[in-house]
Protein backbone atom coordinates (compact mmCIF):
# COMPACT_ATOMS: atom_id res chain seq x y z
CA UNK A 1 0.00 0.00 0.00
CA UNK A 2 1.32 3.31 -1.19
CA UNK A 3 2.58 6.01 2.11
CA UNK A 4 0.41 9.12 1.62
CA UNK A 5 2.55 11.88 0.82
CA UNK A 6 0.87 14.40 2.90
CA UNK A 7 0.70 12.88 7.08
CA UNK A 8 -2.47 14.22 8.99
CA UNK A 9 -0.68 16.37 11.65
CA UNK A 10 0.22 18.41 8.19
CA UNK A 11 -3.79 18.52 7.65
CA UNK A 12 -4.82 19.22 11.09
CA UNK A 13 -5.71 22.96 10.58
CA UNK A 14 -7.84 21.83 7.05
CA UNK A 15 -9.61 19.54 9.07
CA UNK A 16 -10.30 22.21 11.89
CA UNK A 17 -11.62 24.37 9.38
CA UNK A 18 -13.90 21.80 7.20
CA UNK A 19 -15.73 21.09 10.90
CA UNK A 20 -16.60 24.74 11.48
CA UNK A 21 -17.91 24.95 8.28
CA UNK A 22 -20.01 21.72 8.49
CA UNK A 23 -21.08 21.85 11.70
CA UNK A 24 -20.20 25.59 13.43
CA UNK A 25 -21.67 27.26 10.66
CA UNK A 26 -25.04 26.08 10.88
CA UNK A 27 -25.10 25.93 14.80
CA UNK A 28 -23.97 29.83 14.17
CA UNK A 29 -26.87 31.17 11.94
CA UNK A 30 -29.87 29.11 13.80
CA UNK A 31 -28.39 30.80 17.20
CA UNK A 32 -28.35 33.72 15.44
CA UNK A 33 -31.91 33.57 13.95
CA UNK A 34 -33.28 32.62 17.43
CA UNK A 35 -31.70 36.01 18.93
CA UNK A 36 -32.59 38.13 16.34
CA UNK A 37 -36.30 36.72 16.65
CA UNK A 38 -36.13 37.13 20.38
CA UNK A 39 -34.57 41.08 20.32
CA UNK A 40 -37.31 41.68 17.30
CA UNK A 41 -40.22 40.46 19.56
CA UNK A 42 -39.72 41.15 23.04
CA UNK A 43 -37.21 44.40 23.07
CA UNK A 44 -38.00 46.44 19.51
CA UNK A 45 -42.01 44.80 19.66
CA UNK A 46 -41.71 44.50 15.76
CA UNK A 47 -45.55 43.67 13.86
CA UNK A 48 -46.30 40.15 14.21
CA UNK A 49 -46.63 39.71 10.44
CA UNK A 50 -42.94 40.85 9.50
CA UNK A 51 -41.40 38.45 11.88
CA UNK A 52 -41.94 35.58 9.53
CA UNK A 53 -39.70 37.62 7.17
CA UNK A 54 -36.33 37.18 9.35
CA UNK A 55 -36.01 34.03 8.80
CA UNK A 56 -36.22 34.45 5.31
CA UNK A 57 -34.18 36.68 5.11
CA UNK A 58 -31.53 35.58 7.85
CA UNK A 59 -31.24 32.04 5.14
CA UNK A 60 -30.68 34.24 2.14
CA UNK A 61 -27.98 36.41 3.90
CA UNK A 62 -26.68 33.10 4.99
CA UNK A 63 -26.30 30.91 2.04
CA UNK A 64 -23.68 34.03 0.47
CA UNK A 65 -21.99 33.82 3.67
CA UNK A 66 -21.39 30.37 3.39
CA UNK A 67 -20.15 30.86 -0.25
CA UNK A 68 -17.82 33.30 0.92
CA UNK A 69 -16.64 31.26 3.19
CA UNK A 70 -16.24 28.27 1.04
CA UNK A 71 -14.59 30.36 -1.21
CA UNK A 72 -11.87 31.20 1.74
CA UNK A 73 -11.46 27.23 2.56
CA UNK A 74 -10.64 26.49 -0.91
CA UNK A 75 -8.04 29.24 -0.84
CA UNK A 76 -6.83 27.66 2.48
CA UNK A 77 -6.98 24.58 0.99
CA UNK A 78 -4.48 25.34 -2.31
CA UNK A 79 -2.14 27.15 0.06
CA UNK A 80 -1.71 24.39 2.50
CA UNK A 81 -1.66 21.81 -0.32
CA UNK A 82 1.30 24.51 -2.12
CA UNK A 83 3.01 24.85 1.10
CA UNK A 84 3.09 20.76 1.72
CA UNK A 85 3.93 20.56 -2.23
CA UNK A 86 6.81 22.62 -1.78
CA UNK A 87 8.26 21.11 1.75
CA UNK A 88 7.76 17.03 0.18
CA UNK A 89 9.28 17.52 -3.38
CA UNK A 90 12.50 20.61 -2.93
CA UNK A 91 10.71 23.85 -4.20
CA UNK A 92 10.70 27.11 -2.66
CA UNK A 93 7.69 28.98 -1.74
CA UNK A 94 7.03 32.56 -1.63
CA UNK A 95 4.28 34.72 -1.40
CA UNK A 96 5.26 36.74 -4.16
CA UNK A 97 7.95 36.64 -6.44
CA UNK A 98 11.26 38.13 -5.17
CA UNK A 99 12.86 39.39 -8.06
CA UNK A 100 10.90 42.20 -9.02
CA UNK A 101 12.85 43.15 -12.68
CA UNK A 102 11.67 39.87 -13.53
CA UNK A 103 8.28 40.74 -11.69
CA UNK A 104 8.18 43.24 -14.32
CA UNK A 105 9.34 41.72 -17.46
CA UNK A 106 6.73 38.78 -16.32
CA UNK A 107 3.88 41.19 -15.88
CA UNK A 108 4.49 42.91 -19.37
CA UNK A 109 4.12 39.12 -21.15
CA UNK A 110 1.55 38.13 -19.26
CA UNK A 111 -0.78 41.27 -19.88
CA UNK A 112 -0.46 40.43 -23.88
CA UNK A 113 -2.93 37.97 -22.93
CA UNK A 114 -5.11 39.53 -19.29
CA UNK A 115 -5.67 42.86 -21.36
CA UNK A 116 -5.16 45.34 -18.19
CA UNK A 117 -5.75 45.62 -14.70
CA UNK A 118 -3.73 44.73 -12.10
CA UNK A 119 -2.33 40.90 -10.80
CA UNK A 120 -2.31 39.33 -7.51
CA UNK A 121 0.23 36.69 -6.61
CA UNK A 122 -0.26 34.03 -4.50
CA UNK A 123 1.20 30.55 -3.53
CA UNK A 124 4.29 31.20 -5.92
CA UNK A 125 6.73 28.11 -6.03
CA UNK A 126 10.12 28.42 -7.64
CA UNK A 127 12.32 24.90 -8.44
CA UNK A 128 13.99 23.22 -11.38
CA UNK A 129 12.49 20.24 -13.27
CA UNK A 130 13.83 17.93 -16.22
CA UNK A 131 17.04 20.72 -16.40
CA UNK A 132 14.54 23.94 -16.66
CA UNK A 133 14.79 26.44 -14.21
CA UNK A 134 10.76 27.11 -13.58
CA UNK A 135 8.39 28.79 -11.17
CA UNK A 136 4.17 27.78 -10.93
CA UNK A 137 2.17 30.57 -9.21
CA UNK A 138 -1.41 31.01 -9.28
CA UNK A 139 -2.86 34.70 -10.07
CA UNK A 140 -6.23 36.55 -9.78
CA UNK A 141 -6.52 39.63 -12.68
CA UNK A 142 -8.04 41.86 -11.04
CA UNK A 143 -9.64 45.10 -12.94
CA UNK A 144 -12.38 47.83 -12.03
CA UNK A 145 -15.90 46.87 -12.04
CA UNK A 146 -18.15 48.89 -14.47
CA UNK A 147 -18.12 52.69 -13.99
CA UNK A 148 -16.81 52.21 -10.74
CA UNK A 149 -13.27 52.33 -9.18
CA UNK A 150 -14.31 49.15 -7.08
CA UNK A 151 -11.72 46.63 -7.80
CA UNK A 152 -12.96 42.99 -8.66
CA UNK A 153 -11.73 39.74 -9.45
CA UNK A 154 -11.99 39.36 -13.69
CA UNK A 155 -10.12 35.53 -13.88
CA UNK A 156 -8.21 33.18 -12.06
CA UNK A 157 -4.78 31.24 -13.71
CA UNK A 158 -2.35 29.09 -13.00
CA UNK A 159 0.90 30.39 -14.76
CA UNK A 160 3.73 28.55 -15.44
CA UNK A 161 7.21 30.21 -15.88
CA UNK A 162 10.34 28.61 -17.89
CA UNK A 163 13.38 29.64 -18.42
CA UNK A 164 14.74 28.03 -21.78
CA UNK A 165 17.76 26.14 -21.27
CA UNK A 166 19.46 28.25 -24.67
CA UNK A 167 18.11 31.66 -25.56
CA UNK A 168 14.92 31.15 -27.87
CA UNK A 169 15.48 34.25 -30.66
CA UNK A 170 12.15 35.65 -31.28
CA UNK A 171 8.98 36.65 -29.63
CA UNK A 172 6.02 34.15 -30.27
CA UNK A 173 2.39 34.47 -28.72
CA UNK A 174 -0.09 31.04 -29.27
CA UNK A 175 -3.71 32.47 -28.03
CA UNK A 176 -7.26 30.48 -28.03
CA UNK A 177 -8.77 30.72 -31.10
CA UNK A 178 -11.82 33.01 -30.30
CA UNK A 179 -14.36 35.39 -32.29
CA UNK A 180 -13.12 38.74 -30.78
CA UNK A 181 -9.23 39.12 -31.80
CA UNK A 182 -8.27 41.21 -29.02
CA UNK A 183 -4.71 41.89 -27.30
CA UNK A 184 -2.42 42.01 -30.57
CA UNK A 185 -3.27 44.69 -32.14
CA UNK A 186 -0.26 47.17 -30.11
CA UNK A 187 2.47 44.06 -30.71
CA UNK A 188 5.19 44.14 -33.42
CA UNK A 189 3.78 40.55 -34.25
CA UNK A 190 1.90 39.40 -37.29
CA UNK A 191 -0.57 36.20 -37.78
CA UNK A 192 1.29 33.10 -39.10
CA UNK A 193 -0.21 29.78 -39.96
CA UNK A 194 1.50 26.74 -38.77
CA UNK A 195 1.46 23.27 -41.42
CA UNK A 196 -0.38 21.80 -38.53
CA UNK A 197 -3.76 21.79 -39.02
CA UNK A 198 -5.23 20.47 -35.51
CA UNK A 199 -2.89 23.54 -33.85
CA UNK A 200 -4.40 25.69 -36.04
CA UNK A 201 -8.24 25.08 -35.01
CA UNK A 202 -7.14 25.76 -31.21
CA UNK A 203 -4.47 28.82 -31.98
CA UNK A 204 -4.12 31.92 -33.59
CA UNK A 205 -0.49 32.55 -33.42
CA UNK A 206 1.21 35.33 -33.61
CA UNK A 207 4.81 36.27 -34.45
CA UNK A 208 7.94 39.17 -34.76
CA UNK A 209 9.85 36.91 -37.07
CA UNK A 210 7.73 34.17 -38.62
CA UNK A 211 10.75 32.36 -40.61
CA UNK A 212 12.34 31.79 -37.60
CA UNK A 213 8.96 31.07 -35.08
CA UNK A 214 8.22 28.07 -37.95
CA UNK A 215 11.65 26.16 -37.14
CA UNK A 216 11.19 26.46 -33.24
CA UNK A 217 7.11 25.20 -33.39
CA UNK A 218 8.80 22.65 -35.52
CA UNK A 219 6.29 19.54 -35.84
CA UNK A 220 7.29 17.58 -33.16
CA UNK A 221 6.66 20.11 -30.76
CA UNK A 222 3.22 21.08 -32.38
CA UNK A 223 2.56 17.08 -32.10
CA UNK A 224 3.30 17.14 -28.82
CA UNK A 225 0.98 20.15 -28.02
CA UNK A 226 -2.07 18.90 -29.47
CA UNK A 227 -1.25 15.14 -27.17
CA UNK A 228 -0.96 16.91 -24.15
CA UNK A 229 -3.86 18.95 -24.88
CA UNK A 230 -6.16 15.71 -26.23
CA UNK A 231 -4.40 14.07 -22.91
CA UNK A 232 -4.92 16.29 -19.99
CA UNK A 233 -7.79 18.03 -21.16
CA UNK A 234 -6.02 21.40 -20.79
CA UNK A 235 -5.55 24.29 -23.04
CA UNK A 236 -2.86 26.69 -22.12
CA UNK A 237 -2.00 29.56 -23.86
CA UNK A 238 1.83 30.86 -24.53
CA UNK A 239 3.78 33.78 -24.38
CA UNK A 240 7.27 32.60 -25.87
CA UNK A 241 10.26 35.28 -25.52
CA UNK A 242 14.11 34.78 -26.06
CA UNK A 243 14.75 34.61 -22.37
CA UNK A 244 10.87 33.04 -21.03
CA UNK A 245 8.41 31.16 -21.63
CA UNK A 246 5.48 31.63 -20.10
CA UNK A 247 1.97 29.13 -19.99
CA UNK A 248 -1.25 30.32 -18.61
CA UNK A 249 -4.12 28.38 -17.55
CA UNK A 250 -7.79 29.75 -17.15
CA UNK A 251 -9.21 27.76 -14.45
CA UNK A 252 -11.98 29.70 -14.06
CA UNK A 253 -13.60 32.01 -11.69
CA UNK A 254 -16.58 30.42 -10.88
CA UNK A 255 -14.79 27.38 -9.79
CA UNK A 256 -13.54 29.48 -6.91
CA UNK A 257 -17.18 30.95 -5.90
CA UNK A 258 -18.75 27.57 -6.24
CA UNK A 259 -16.86 24.23 -4.73
CA UNK A 260 -17.67 20.81 -3.70
CA UNK A 261 -14.05 20.88 -2.19
CA UNK A 262 -15.55 20.44 1.16
CA UNK A 263 -17.09 17.26 0.85
CA UNK A 264 -13.83 15.94 0.24
CA UNK A 265 -11.19 14.63 2.83
CA UNK A 266 -8.63 16.96 2.86
CA UNK A 267 -5.66 14.60 2.07
CA UNK A 268 -8.19 13.54 -1.34
CA UNK A 269 -8.28 17.77 -2.01
CA UNK A 270 -4.42 18.08 -1.37
CA UNK A 271 -3.50 15.06 -3.63
CA UNK A 272 -5.95 16.57 -6.41
CA UNK A 273 -3.95 19.38 -6.48
CA UNK A 274 -0.62 17.84 -6.39
CA UNK A 275 -2.57 16.09 -9.51
CA UNK A 276 -2.77 19.45 -10.87
CA UNK A 277 0.22 20.41 -10.80
CA UNK A 278 1.91 17.39 -12.12
CA UNK A 279 -0.52 17.88 -15.54
CA UNK A 280 1.08 21.07 -15.77
CA UNK A 281 4.46 20.45 -15.28
CA UNK A 282 3.84 17.72 -17.84
CA UNK A 283 4.12 20.15 -20.47
CA UNK A 284 7.72 20.10 -19.93
CA UNK A 285 9.18 17.72 -21.93
CA UNK A 286 6.65 19.34 -24.89
CA UNK A 287 8.68 22.81 -24.06
CA UNK A 288 11.48 20.81 -24.73
CA UNK A 289 11.05 20.09 -27.87
CA UNK A 290 10.62 23.86 -28.58
CA UNK A 291 13.77 24.56 -31.05
CA UNK A 292 15.39 24.79 -34.10
CA UNK A 293 16.05 21.20 -35.42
Amino acid sequence: MTQPLFSTDELHKLTVYRRWLFIGFPVGVLLLLGLTEIVCCYIFHIDETVLPLIPILGIFSSFFAFIYCLSKYKEAVRKTAYHLIAQHLNYQLFKQPMDYKWKEELLENVSILLYGGYVEWHNFLQGTQNGHALTLQDISLITPRGGTNSPGTKGQYTLLTVTPIQPLGCNIVLKKKTLLKRGMKDLIVKRMNLQDKEIEKLYDVYADQQEHATMLLNPAFTQALAQYIRTHKKQPELIITPQQICILYNTGIWKKLFSLVIFRNPRVQCEKILKEITNVLDILPVISLLKIS
